[in-house]
């Protein structure tokens, strides 16, 4: 039996907020915050707990691997709740493109993380903003 987070406890707050160079050795780091954040307010294993993290993680490394953030820039990673809503942000340098789905291909071995984030989140979406920074973001 899954159980629920007290929402009603921490609606409408930031839970917490992270920023951590644009290097991939910070996924782990970003992931491990997300999952003790979560672990605080909702202190059970559930599978939505584990979705939050995983597309976490898929959205952190998109950040990485694809944003201006790995030529010596930040990541910024930031968790908030509203009502039953887990809302995580992901605001990194920007640069030449914006998340987009790969087309599937079943022996591809990257480029599936804009996938995952549109399967498990209620919803997605991102921006960019006038200084040219992306901020993508997923609601469970």
């Amino acid at each position: 039996m899954s159980k629920r987070c007290d929402a009603a406890a921490v609606e409408g707050r930031v839970l917490g907020a992270v920023t951590l160079p644009g290097e991939t050795a910070s996924v782990g780091v970003f992931w491990r915050f997300v999952a003790d954040i979560i672990g605080t307010y909702c202190p059970v294993e559930s599978e939505r707990v584990d979705d939050a993290v995983l597309l976490s993680s898929e959205t952190v490394t998109n950040s990485l691997v694809h944003s201006d953030s790995r030529h010596g820039g930040v990541v910024t990673l930031t968790l908030s709740t509203s009502g039953a809503v887990l809302r995580v942000e992901v605001l990194d340098d920007g640069g030449k493109t914006t998340p987009t789905r790969c087309a599937e291909d079943a022996l591809r071995v990257n480029g599936r993380g804009v996938f995952l984030v549109e399967a498990l989140a209620k919803s997605s979406g991102h921006r960019v903003d006038a200084e040219g920074r992306l901020l993508s973001w997923f609601e469970i």
